[in-house]
Formats: C-alpha cells, structure tokens, sequence
C-alpha cells in the first residue's frame, strides 16, 4: 500500500497538471514531488507520466489510478467534514452530487433553501458528469444524486426528476427570430456550438440532423450547456440546451425557441439504498420538487418548450 503523501502528491499534480506548482501548493520542492512521483511509479510498476514536448504528460494508467484516487479522497474529506461538524456542534449533514446543468443555479437555489429550514445541517455539493456520478452514490459517499438517465447502478434507485425539451438558442439580432419554432432545415450552415462526440446532446442531434440531410457549421465542441450558451453570448453562433440553462441565459440576452423533432434531456434523482440520511434526503427533494414547479409554473411545474 503506497503511502498516503505519495498518493497525496500524485493527486496534486493530476489536478494542477504540474510538478512545478504541485510544489507550490504542497509547500515542497520540486524535486521532492519528481522524486515521491517516481517512488509510486517503482510501486504501482507501471509508468505515470512520460515527457511529451517538453512536458509531463499523464499515462492512460495514470487517469484510471486517478480516477480511483478520487473516490477515495472523498472518503477522506468526508472524515475531514465529520470533524469540523463535531468541533462546531453540527451534528447533520446532506451530501449531493449533481450534474452541471443543475448545479450552475437549480440546485444551489434549493440549498439556500433547506439550509434556512435546517440551520444546524451542513450541505455539502460536489459536481461530476453524469458518467462519473453512478459510481459514487452506492458507496455511501453521498445522499442524493442527479444525472442524465437512463442509468442503472446496483444499489442506487434512479427516478425521473425532470425532462427538459431541447430549446434554440442564440443572441439577438438573429434571423431566427422569426421563426416561433426552430427546425433542422432552419441551421443549415449555421454557425452552431456542438455537444462534443460522446454526449447525450450530441448523439441525439446526430440523428435528427442526419434525418433530416442537414449540417450546420460545427465552430466549437463542449460538453457543458452553461459553457456552450456562453460562446453564444460571446457570439460563435446558435446551440440546442435545456430549459434550466436557457432560461438562466435568458437574463444575459439569449433567446430561446422550440426546436422540433424534440428530443429530452431526463435528468433524474439517484438514491442509495443504504442511506443513514434518508429522512434529510426526503426533505432535500420536496423542495427541489417545489423550486422546480414554481420555476415552470406554465408548464405544470416540468420544463417545457415554451419560448423563454
């Protein structure tokens, strides 16, 4: 078992993605975290990292170990938490995971919200993609988990939360506005801000496009809908994302429109069968139920294709 300051050192440098600023952030030296680096290296057998034009470059079992290493540092933190709630009389706490999407303002609006009901409950939020999500919530490492569906995970129960129609969206003045819906016919050649290769988004658009013979103009790839409505903003062109991001744009001065064939982004709620916080949970979810019917009070409380 390697010990923990060589995992703790390995971790650092996987985040910063240096050995120079791994240093600084370790209060170490260079050198030091070269050396414990190639120390792990000699114990695991197998290279981390490889020189790549004058850089240090992460092997592919590097990323696996680290992957792994992740999960396990949560287990640390969460002891780390545990003790600060004992050292403040804090007794409870509520641990979430949540995509993005949710996480930029849905969730933490729901936070503000059940922290003011139970004061003396320490939240906390962490945020993965959906991928990574499944992984972490049966080993206890968390309460309440939301991710695209479908996903099925031993030892999880997963439920739709929500299904949010794809919306258009993109920044005035555009000649889209005319139109009350939006059509693939109508992003032919279109600037467009994709989903990258392997996301939920960009499989589906990858149908209904090629249905349809269409090919907008792919200027930019990312899998994040908050990060693709801000190239919008910035003007790189039109994006299809969910009500919860279109709307939050909205306020910057996007515009959104339906988009037909529609296709729905269901984002659901996973819940670890063994679950201590069950009751905190529970309560977690009724107001998220409620921000989300007074979000979309038009659409009986589920994001519709409304025009925002």
């Amino acid at each position: 078992m390697p010990p923990h300051r060589h995992i703790e050192v390995f971790q650092t440098v996987m985040l910063v993605g240096s050995f120079t600023e791994a240093a600084r952030l370790l209060r170490s030296s260079q050198p030091t975290v070269s050396r414990m680096v190639r120390e792990l290296q000699d114990m695991a057998g197998f290279a981390l990292f490889i020189r790549r034009n004058g850089m240090m470059v992460p092997t592919a079992e590097a990323l696996a170990l680290h992957q792994e290493v992740e999960r396990s540092f949560v287990g640390l933190d969460r002891i780390a938490e545990r003790m600060e709630q004992i050292r403040h009389h804090r007794t409870s706490t509520l641990r979430i995971v949540a995509m993005p999407v949710l996480s930029a303002s849905f969730i933490p609006r729901a936070i503000a919200r059940f922290s003011r009901l139970h004061p003396d409950v320490q939240v906390t939020l962490q945020v993965h993609r959906s991928e990574a999500i499944a992984s972490w919530v049966p080993n206890e490492q968390f309460d309440v988990g939301f991710s695209m569906l479908p996903m099925e995970k031993e030892g999880v129960t997963a439920e739709l939360f929500c299904a949010a129609p794809a919306l258009c969206v993109f920044r005035p003045p555009h000649r889209l506005e005319a139109h009350d819906i939006i059509r693939p016919a109508d992003l032919q050649g279109e600037d467009f801000v994709g989903h990258g290769p392997n996301s939920f988004a960009a499989r589906a658009l990858t149908r209904v496009f090629d249905d349809a013979g269409v090919r907008p103009r792919i200027v930019a790839n990312t899998p994040l809908s908050a990060i693709a409505c801000q190239m919008v903003l910035e003007g790189l062109g039109v994006t299809l994302c969910d009500a919860f991001t279109a709307s939050d744009f909205q306020a910057r001065g996007l515009v959104a429109r339906p988009f037909e064939p529609s296709f729905d982004f269901n984002y659901g709620v996973l819940l670890p069968h063994k679950n201590q916080n069950e009751k905190l949970a529970n309560i977690f979810m009724e107001i998220c139920r409620d921000n989300l019917a007074e979000r979309f009070p038009a659409e009986g409380g589920q994001p519709g294709s409304k025009p925002l």
